[in-house]
Formats: structure tokens, sequence, C-alpha cells
């Protein structure tokens, strides 16, 4: 095993401006501004916002109002001020002697497209440090038709060809509702994105495209922005991205899914126990959760905990919402009947109020063939927002994203009734997501993604595979966790730092850890008969897993 090399800031000769930034995922933030006072201004320099705005008194101002940012004496006869997050552009004025550093009249320029710059050129030193691909595969697969560049696959151009085969290549990784895809997208190329932020989204496209990757490759998105507009063939086979131009593509348009069927669900207004989960009373995501329990009871699961729970039926959620009716308010108030009887079921079964999770439990996900994971809310949080979090969790049925991954599948909105999962919060050392079929590999590779954190939706993750075949396992990436950077004002890295990583100090603590996951991960999918994307954490030699679905087959 590589340790990620460790960096720490050098004495730099300056030369005009340098930026000390933390990046954390995919955001970046610039925490100094340096200067080395170059040529000799003055002693007495401040810094001054001529675009965006400001913190005065703890509150934001626009950079007119706000006051000039003090700028001190730092190593090798530099001055540094700390920015301000909602800065786009500033000069420096030197009090002592009247005079300005301007940048020749343009002003230095901290707008959002060049920290986006300077983010992409972090984030690529720190995937090659810590061993994460430039190019992620989402889908594995190939397909052909024109290449097009847009910003966004959720705002495509008013005048975007609906009817011929499209490959799109996206620019930014935000907002996206894959559901609204025209049926002639089959593939994309996205240029920014991280796995664990995309972890949801990336879910769905695997299962829609025929292709889909992510790529950091300056020289490969180079190539392919030269193909705008041109027909390709594309392929993400063997974990790279292969694209050739062609003369004509295949006019196919993407596979239509087949109708979904959702179980129906008995009407019941009570609030019911693990014990007592049914498919037809609590969904599938909690009847999952019981038969994990009675697993772990039986020592089939050698050594798991499943969180305590119970579940707030649909029919009670309707009684909430019934409560509500003549009146202006959103939300129950905390000590409304309902509420308070919740409250009283927490205390019985003795969860913890201050740490608690609200998981949904739809009828509608977690079935055969569709997950619908990230459509609907979940939260964690304590006893004192219980009203918010149960209402907000049963309306998030509405979502755009929601409503339009339904239609897709032919699901009725009349057919899917929102339930909700009170579960203790576990606060694990690392929490992980176990594919036991990992999607993206052959069929002998499980793969476990882990974070040093309470979920591994957020960031880069530890990517552990183990070989089903020859009994392997090995570490494959590293977490990318908060780092340091500094930059010139072009935006090259002249210095970097990455903290020592967790995993690999006590690695030899852990791995008999991760080995009884793997063991508990496949007693399940044996139990289930497929695949499981098992989602939980350890404290310790203490594992646990709070929720488990099939891992989606691509259709």
């Amino acid at each position: 095993m590589k340790i990620p090399k460790i960096k720490t800031f050098c004495n730099t000769s300056f030369k005009a401006h340098y930026y000390d930034c933390s990046l954390s995922g995919e955001r970046l933030r610039v925490k100094k501004i340096i200067t080395d006072n170059l040529p000799d201004l003055g002693n007495n320099p401040e810094l001054i916002i001529t675009k965006g705005s400001g913190y005065e008194d703890s509150r934001m101002v626009d950079f007119k109002d706000a006051k000039p940012l003090p700028m001190k004496k730092i190593e090798n006869n530099c001055f540094a001020a700390n920015a301000h997050p909602f800065m786009e552009e500033y000069k420096i004025f030197y009090k002592d002697t009247g005079l300005y550093d301007d940048n020749n009249g343009k002003n230095y320029d901290l707008s959002d497209e060049t920290i986006n710059k300077f983010a992409i050129n972090a984030i690529i030193a720190s995937k090659i440090a810590h061993h994460h691909p430039l190019t992620s595969i989402i889908s594995s697969g190939q397909t052909t038709g024109k290449l097009v560049v847009c910003d966004t696959i959720s705002a495509l151009p008013e005048n975007f060809d609906t009817q011929t085969p499209t490959i799109l290549l996206s620019k930014f990784s935000k907002d996206y509702n894959p559901y609204t895809l025209p049926e002639n997208v089959t593939g994309i190329i996205l240029e920014q994105g991280s796995a664990g932020v995309l972890y949801h989204f990336n879910s769905e496209l695997r299962n829609m495209l025929d292709a889909a990757a992510i790529t950091y490759d300056k020289k490969e998105i180079e190539e392919l922005e030269k193909l705008n507009n041109q027909f390709v063939s594309f392929s993400t086979q063997n974990k790279r991205i292969t694209v050739k131009k062609i003369d004509k593509p295949d006019f196919v348009k993407r596979t239509k899914f087949c109708p979904i069927e959702v179980r129906n669900m008995q009407y019941t207004d009570s609030l019911i126990e693990s014990k007592d989960y049914e498919l037809t009373t609590a969904g599938p995501k909690a009847y999952k959760l019981r038969i994990m329990e009675e697993l772990a009871d039986r020592g089939i699961l050698d050594g798991v905990k499943i969180p305590r729970s119970f579940v707030i039926t649909h029919g009670f959620i309707d009684k909430i919402f019934n409560s509500l009716q003549g009146t202006n308010r959103r939300y129950p108030s905390s000590d409304s009947f309902y509420i308070q009887e919740i409250k009283n079921k927490i205390r019985q079964l003795g969860l913890d109020e201050k740490h608690l999770m609200f998981r949904s439990s739809f009828n509608g996900e977690d079935i055969e063939n569709y997950g619908a994971a990230g459509l609907y809310k979940s939260y964690s949080g304590n006893i004192d927002k219980i009203q918010y979090y149960v209402t907000d969790i049963a309306r998030s049925k509405d979502s755009p994203k929601a409503v339009s991954s339904r239609k897709m599948y032919g699901i009725s909105d009349e057919a899917v009734k929102p339930a909700v999962i009170v579960q203790d919060e576990i606060s694990p050392d690392y929490a992980f997501t176990v594919y036991t079929k990992d999607p993206t590999e052959s069929e002998d590779i499980l793969t476990i993604n882990m974070n040093t954190s309470h979920t591994c939706e957020t960031k880069d993750p530890y990517v552990i595979q183990y070989n089903k075949k020859d009994k392997t396992l090995k570490i494959q990436s590293f977490e990318r966790g908060q780092e340091y950077f500094r930059f010139d004002e072009q935006g090259n890295i002249i210095a970097n730092f990455y903290s020592e990583d967790k995993l690999i100090k006590s690695w030899d603590k852990i791995k008999p850890v991760i080995e009884k996951i793997i063991k508990n991960s496949l007693e399940l999918e044996n139990y289930f008969n497929a695949p499981q994307d098992i989602e939980g954490g350890f404290a310790g030699n203490d594992i646990y897993f709070w929720q488990t679905r099939n891992v989606k087959t691509k259709f």
C-alpha cells in the first residue's frame, strides 16, 4: 500500500498574488490572499472588495459598504488577508503611500469561474495523490449518436434536437434531473462530479443509459469538445472512454422501461414496531430491516447490530395532515397529539432522543428493478424537530424528481404511500456502502465505498475491493478529505498539504472488521438471492447495518 504523499507549504519566493485554499470534496474556498508587495508600494496595505459582498459586524453587506480588509505581514516580507467567501474582485490600497495595486486597472479576479478553474486543478491533484481515477465509469457499454456540448443536462437549449441519437458532454454537475432527459439521449459524459456527490444520480444513469462516465482528464475533454455536433461512437467498456468519429449513427432511441408494479399498502394508522414490519404496512425498506434483525438474532449475520427503529405509517401521516386542514400551518405544532405520540414511542423504545435518523419507507422504493434511491428525503436530528422531518419526508413524494421518475416507470402517484422509519442514529468511525456485486466491475468483485463520516455520499471515498474467486482484499483508492493548496494567480498549484491517512495508520486493526463486513454482506446476498447495496458503519469492532436494497439490474 502506498501512502499518499504529504507536502507542506514551502517558503516560495512570491511574485504578484497567491492564494491559500481549502478543498473539501469538490468545493474550493479561498482562505487567504497573499501579496509580496512588489514593486514596493508601501508597508500598510489593506484589501478593498470592488465586486461581490463582504461581512460587516456578522452580517453580509454589499461591497460598496464593506470595510477594507487589513493585511498582516507574514514570512518573506509578504502581506496576507483573510478572504471573504463572496468577494469576486478586489484591489489593494497602501495607506502609508496612497498607492494602489489594482492589476493594471483590471482589479484581481476571484469570480466563480476563476475559483472553478482553481478547484479543478486541485481536484485532479487530489485524485492522483489518493489513487482515484480521473475517469470514472458510471455505465459500462457502448452507443452511437451526435456529440452535443451543454452546460447541464437538466437545462438543454430550447432548440435541442429530440430525434437524433445524442451523447451529451455536460460541463457542470449541479441540479440534475435525469428523468427529464429526452429519449434520444443514449449516453452522457460529465466534466465534473465526485462519486460521492452524484451517488444516487449515478445509480439512475447506470440503469437508464447505454454508456455514461465522469472525466477530469483535460486532454480527453479537449478532444471531446472538438467533436461537438459530430456523429461519434462512444464506449465506456474496459474502464475507459473511447470516442471515434463516424459517418452515420444507428437511429435507435433509448430503451423504454417496462412499467413497474407497486404493491398496494394496507391502510393502518398506528405506529409499528420492527417485529411487525410487513411489506404492505411498513414498506420494503422497513421490511428488510426486520429481516436483518431476525438474521442477526439467529446468528446468520454474525456480530452485526441493527439500529432500533419503528415506523410512522402512511395512515398515521394522513392523520397528521388532516389535523392541519382549515389552518394556514405547514407543520403541526410540537405539542400536537400525534407528534407527542411519536415522541412517547421514541422514549418507550429507548431510542436516543438527541441522535435520530428519519428515513423514507415508501411502498414505491426498493422494489424489483426500481430503487428510487435519493428521490425521497431523509434527515438526522433530535426529538424536538420531529414535526418538520416527518412532514417534509412525506411531502417529498411530490418533488419534481420523484414525480418525473414515477412517470418514466409508469407508476401512478396515487399508488405510492409515504411512511417514515424512525431509527437510532449511529455515529461510526467509518460509514460504508457495500455492493456485493459492483455494477461497473466483473461478477466476482465486491466493492466497499467508505468514508470517515456518517455517510459515504459526500466525497470520493476509500474504495476497497474483495475478489470472491481468489479471496484477495485490496485498497484501490483513499478518501479525499479536507485538503489545502497554495495557488499562484494563474491557478497553478505551488504547494499542497494532505494529512496523514487514518485508514493506513490503523489498517491492521481495521482489516479484520472489513473481512467480517464482507462475510455478512455475502450472507445477505445469499439470503435475498440477489446482489445487495448495503449501508452501514462501524465503530471499533462494532458493525452496524442500517439499510439494504437489491442492486439495480441494468435494463
